[in-house]
């Protein structure tokens, strides 16, 4: 009897957790919604009203949460990060309609436009003046938003690509956003400061976390979206012609291939470079209009810096610089889940390639600049088989799609020189554009 009884009180347990958690499961998706797609039209209908004679009907597509439990403000929450994303993503496309044919607008602008325009699609309060407080709000929203891209952006290349390092920086920018939506809320509307603004503070990390969270998976979807593709596209067979391609009078071959890149010197690689050159169609490709992130190396002992082609990391002398490639946003480009970076040796490359001053390459240690359009060609070879390739930073490998590029052919020779370095399939189509 005792034990029936006790049966009975566990799965009595037992249902009441699951009903919990659906219930909790469905407010949360309701207030997500909610968040998501009602609170922008709830913005824009009050806003039609305000500059409008009349009022609009009330168009109400997900109602309103009435609990105030955990589960909905986790819901409004996930509801507000995927309207800023989607936003960031469509001013993100149209930045150069915005900011120029170039884009070079610094990342704290480009964020606190984007912070304006979601402030601009939220209700504001009817209490007082309506145009007063919508300017006041999107001012609010331009420097949260603004101070969050400003150290997101700043702490991103220290924390690395990971997700826990995304989610760092993003958290970081957060708290940066929190104490200024306190602080320009506290002055604005003339409020004192209280525990209200410690939450503001605890919203905006936790938000800037989730976006951390969000850029990871988004990019972690689009590289093995992309891998796949190019799996699926890449052919089953083998032309036997190129497997055993001669160089310098050797056969590459299997033997070739199982070679460990530590036994090539520079010269023999170059020399392999060079053979492949001479026996393929060479192709010039101009860089397209990015913007890219250099920092100087300042650790006497230099530093291992992991790149695409190298990812166990390729040793960067002291007073050399490391590039990072920059998205719309100004955020790191990550590129099969880590930071698309490459050591560049001088200022004279720097200089070559990309659009910056020789006062900011002699003083600062980092800068932001874009790529010049007007720079030599490089001239590329696209591989058919796997290579690996000995530089002065360290071993790179490349694989069928790549590209083997080398920065001082000679054209008028048709001549390839000793340059050389490996781009992956997917920076190439990224980056450069083949010249006709």
């Amino acid at each position: 009897m005792a034990q029936a009884h006790l049966e009975s009180n566990t799965q009595a347990k037992h249902e009441g957790i699951v009903s919990t958690l659906e219930h909790g499961v469905e407010n949360f998706l309701h207030a997500a919604a909610y968040g998501a797609i009602q609170t922008p039209i709830d913005g824009i209908t009050q806003f039609i009203d305000h500059v409008t004679p009349g009022k609009l009907p009330h168009l109400e597509i997900v109602s309103k949460p009435t609990d105030d439990s955990l589960w909905t403000g986790a819901g409004k929450f996930t509801g507000a990060v995927f309207d800023f994303v989607v936003l960031q993503k469509l001013l993100g496309s149209a930045a150069p309609k915005f900011f120029g044919a170039e884009s070079t607008a610094p990342v704290w602008l480009k964020a606190g436009a984007t912070g304006a325009a979601y402030q601009a699609l939220m209700p504001v309060s009817e209490n007082g003046n309506y145009f007063l407080n919508k300017t006041r709000d999107v001012g609010i929203g331009f420097g949260v938003f603004g101070a969050m891209g400003a150290v997101t952006s700043w702490a991103a290349p220290k924390m690395g690509s990971s997700l826990l390092g995304r989610v760092e920086a993003g958290a970081e920018g957060g708290f940066a956003g929190g104490a200024t939506d306190a602080a320009m809320t506290d002055l604005l509307y003339w409020e004192r400061p209280g525990m209200r603004d410690l939450q503001k503070i605890g919203k905006y990390t936790a938000f800037g976390a989730a976006l951390g969270a969000t850029s990871y998976f988004e990019d972690e979807l689009k590289n093995r979206w992309e891998n796949a593709k190019k799996s699926f596209e890449q052919p089953t067979t083998v032309n036997q012609a190129d497997v055993n391609k001669v160089v310098e009078g050797k056969q590459i071959g299997d033997k070739a291939a199982a070679a460990p890149a530590a036994e090539l010197t520079v010269e023999q690689s170059v020399a392999k470079s060079q053979a492949v050159f001479n026996d393929a169609d060479v192709l010039p490709a101009q860089k397209q209009l990015y913007e890219v992130k250099f920092r100087k190396v300042t650790n006497p002992n230099g530093e291992s810096v992991p790149t695409l082609e190298n990812p166990g990391g390729e040793t960067v002398q002291q007073g050399h610089w490391v590039a990072q490639r920059l998205d719309a946003n100004g955020q790191p480009v990550i590129e099969r889940g880590q930071v698309n970076q490459w050591p560049i040796s001088t200022d004279a490359k720097v200089a070559k390639t990309y659009n910056v001053d020789p006062e900011t390459l002699a003083t600062k240690t980092e800068f932001v600049a874009p790529t010049r359009v007007d720079a030599p060609p490089v001239h590329v070879v696209q591989l058919t088989e796997p290579i690996r390739i000995q530089t002065k930073w360290g071993a790179m490998d490349g694989k069928p799609g790549d590209w083997l590029a080398n920065y001082d052919f000679n054209a008028a020779t048709n001549t390839p020189g000793s340059d050389y370095a490996i781009i992956s399939g997917t920076s190439f189509e990224q980056t450069y554009k083949v010249s006709k």
